[in-house]
């Protein structure tokens, strides 16, 4: 068995393909169209999720769907932000990305990328504080001058005096150039696009620098803001109001600040619960490419995972490395291991993915049963499967309970549970030391 699933290769034409839209999300994707192309422009739309939930499988899915399968098509350009955030200059970034699409359309893009001159050298003489640093070879930058007055040397004084005038001199010049830019892009999206829309899709930006990311927020709301064009914004907003506290203390208000650049925060849809559960749907789906062939798999113990996910929201990433554990104890010890050996199997898989503390624990013989089952949340899931009527999986849940604390007992604490023991269970006929056997396999071989 694959120790990893092949990666999933999402072409520009792929769009919203039955085997890899294993969610089902085209819906959410029309829906997503619809209210761009409703809105005709000047638009910020973000797409939060959480880590690993594959954003950025559903918006290269989305781009493909708008692009050659709907019915009203859309033009896009697609950024990654994290790939980029060596640039030391957003505007130029996304100005860039433009005349590559202008050029590859061959539309105005002699006409925008004069204007982006222009834009672009009023933007640099307005960057006092970035020519500073220039000036001192770096050891000054703008913060410093702030503090420094009188202490600032003549030379320095002179040159940002310079630097100053020739401010001041340009600015109707500076304010002509961007409008110049603006109405450039403005009129070559409108050639291009006519009574469509433009989206650029700016991904991973949860990923980047805090100061880039935020700076491509301030470029978008000021210099980028024309008809016809809208951002989708593919983050995490948890990761991105910390990046604005990162820039500008806690004492800034992220949310709000957010405020100001997004016009309309959207979540990817997920399906919780006992049936059609995604959690579920992807372990299968991972499981699945993992499998070489008609292989023999260990199915309790996939089952016991499943089990856990219904009740547990962990995200894509997070559930193919339990796979990948998973794949070790198929490979290890191959699909003979009885039901209850493979249900200890399945737990750990999770334990050592979501609670390595715990997990480490249990290798090094610290800590007893009622604890490992109370830290790992399996006796709130036991409760919570009791609360809501799921007999099946409460009953796979009990095993699971009482096969740790019997392993984990001492010997006059296995006698006194085989004095009590349903005989449904047999205890006393597993292996000893099922999880300590069990750790050792999966410390023996560390997944990524």
């Amino acid at each position: 068995m694959k120790l990893t699933a092949p990666s999933i290769k999402i072409e520009k034409d792929t769009g919203f393909d039955p085997e890899i839209d294993i969610f089902g999300r085209k819906k959410f994707g029309e829906q997503l169209a619809n209210i761009v192309e409703s809105t005709n422009g000047e638009m910020v739309i973000a797409l939060d999720s959480p880590w690993g939930e594959g954003k950025s499988t559903f918006i290269h899915m989305w781009q493909g769907y708008v692009e050659n399968d709907r019915v009203n098509r859309l033009n896009t350009i697609y950024f990654d932000a994290f790939a980029n955030d060596y640039q030391k200059d957003p505007f130029l970034s996304l100005a860039s990305e433009f005349y590559e699409f202008f050029e590859e359309k061959n539309s105005k893009a002699v006409e925008f990328k004069t204007a982006l001159g222009g834009a672009a050298k009023s933007l640099f003489r307005g960057g006092l504080k970035m020519g500073v640093r220039s000036i001192s070879g770096g050891i000054l930058d703008g913060s410093v001058v702030d503090t420094v007055g009188d202490q600032v040397s003549a030379l320095l004084a002179d040159q940002v005096d310079g630097l100053v005038e020739d401010r001041l001199a340009h600015n109707s010049a500076d304010k002509d150039a961007f409008g110049e830019f603006e109405k450039s892009l403005s009129s070559t999206i409108k050639e291009l696009v006519g009574d469509g829309s433009l989206v650029f899709i700016i991904d991973e930006l949860d990923r980047c620098r805090p100061d880039f990311a935020l700076e491509l927020l301030e470029n978008i709301k000021h210099f980028y803001s024309v008809p016809k064009l809208t951002f989708i914004l593919v983050t995490n907003r948890t990761q991105l109001e910390a990046s604005v506290n990162a820039r500008y203390g806690s004492g800034v208000v992220a949310n709000q600040y957010l405020q100001k650049f997004v016009h309309l925060w959207c979540s990817l849809p997920r399906a919780t619960g006992r049936r059609g559960n995604d959690g579920v749907k992807y372990l299968e789906y991972v499981i699945e490419r993992m499998t070489i062939g008609n292989e023999m798999i260990c199915i309790t113990a996939k089952e016991m995972i499943a089990d856990i996910l219904v009740y547990e929201r962990l995200s894509c990433r997070t559930i193919e490395r339990i796979s990948s554990n998973f794949a070790v104890i198929c490979n290890v010890a191959g699909h003979s291991l009885n039901d209850d050996h493979q249900k200890i199997c399945g737990y750990l898989c999770f334990l050592k993915v979501v609670h390595l503390d715990l997990f480490d624990q249990c290798v090094n013989n610290k800590i007893d049963a009622i604890s490992l089952l109370e830290q790992s949340d399996i006796k709130n899931i036991l409760e919570r499967a009791g609360r809501g009527g799921d007999t099946y999986r409460e009953g796979r849940f009990i095993t699971l309970c009482e096969i740790i604390k019997y392993d984990l007992a001492d010997a006059a604490g296995k006698r006194a549970i085989d004095g009590v023991n349903n005989q449904n269970l047999n205890l006393q006929f597993l292996p000893p030391g099922i999880i300590k056997t069990v750790c050792s396999w999966l410390s023996n071989f560390e997944t990524l």
